[in-house]
């Protein structure tokens, strides 16, 4: 990781990582919690209450039931909220969780929201304790919030939410795991895409199968890691 200028003007600076690292960071975390807590390997898919036990283990609070909609606006699907000396709290808008059939909305929420607290959460502490965030004042909080349109596809120039989306694939599917997984699918080892090639469907197909993840957010992460059959 190194640290170059954030032309948003959020940061003098910001985190720049490269994507091996993310995936590092990413894979390292669900590997963690499968050994520690569960006491086994990591074989996907990841379930729903691992993927929910496993933000539980970097927040102070998950609150699945927030009238997210409501604080923030109708394209805002969850936001995680930093706080000087505190863990991090991440809000869900209610209607993800209490709809079975946005079943997939809420688990790429989810990672994404937990790949702020995996990425960033250093940031917001180092700033705080150099007291140059909000003007020195350690008395609020900052909110990443999140919208629907930027979840898996943010561009490079949003770094904090490109970062984040990354974070998403690589949490619902490692890419060890992936790699794999593909190996499997296509019965060989996978070939890198070419610049204007896109994964075969029945790849995105299985992969959104195995990992259970929407084929967008398959079709997003093969693209990502230049995976093809």
């Amino acid at each position: 990781m190194q640290w170059v200028r954030d032309p948003t003007g959020r940061f003098s600076e910001r985190p720049f990582y490269e994507e091996w690292e993310l995936d590092d960071i990413c894979e390292t975390a669900v590997e963690k919690f499968f050994s520690g807590r569960l006491g086994r390997a990591f074989a996907p898919p990841l379930s729903d209450d691992d993927l929910q036990n496993l933000v539980e283990e970097h927040v102070g609070v998950l609150d699945l039931y927030a009238d997210v909609i409501a604080a923030e606006g109708a394209d805002v699907e969850a936001f995680t909220e930093f706080r000087p000396g505190e863990k991090p709290t991440i809000k869900v808008e209610r209607t993800l969780s209490g709809d079975p059939r946005r079943r997939n909305r809420l688990r790429t929420s989810l990672s994404h929201e937990l790949g702020h607290v995996l990425l960033h959460r250093f940031l917001y502490e180092d700033q705080w304790k150099q007291g140059s965030l909000f003007g020195g004042s350690s008395a609020h909080g900052r909110r990443a919030i999140c919208r629907r349109e930027t979840m898996l596809r943010a561009g490079k120039t949003d770094w904090l939410e490109w970062q984040a989306g990354y974070a998403c694939g690589a949490i619902l599917m490692p890419r060890s795991n992936l790699l794999e997984a593909v190996r499997q699918a296509v019965g060989q080892s996978p070939f890198a895409l070419g610049e204007r090639m896109q994964p075969p469907p029945q790849l995105v197909i299985q992969i959104a199968r195995d990992f259970q993840v929407s084929e967008e957010a398959a079709r997003v992460r093969l693209e990502v890691l230049r995976f093809a059959g």
